[in-house]
């Protein structure tokens, strides 16, 4: 008989990087739309653009990944007896 232990991600750590994320990404709108010249333009138009695209896109990416396993039951790792087995979001086919 093939027993088999499931490990899943923890989604209380997934969820508290999507937050942190998220604030980095509010960070960066701040950056773009603050009106005081405290730095200058290049640097809140790169930094503040960079942020947003950055943490904000990888923070949602992270925010549906960790919804979508926690809801389907995903495991991340499967170890066997013989062999372990890691979840991979996009295989190529």
């Amino acid at each position: 008989m093939e027993t088999e232990i499931k490990i899943y991600q923890s989604c209380r750590k997934n969820l508290l990087l999507f937050l942190c994320c998220m604030l980095f990404a509010v960070g960066g709108v701040y950056m773009i739309i603050d009106e005081d010249e405290s730095c200058r333009f290049v640097i809140k138009f790169i930094v503040g653009r960079l942020s947003v695209i950055f943490f904000g896109g990888g923070g949602l990416f992270l925010g549906v990944t960790t919804l979508y396993k926690t809801k389907k039951r995903i495991p991340y790792l499967i170890i066997y007896d013989d062999r372990v087995e890691q979840y991979v979001q996009f295989t190529a086919a």
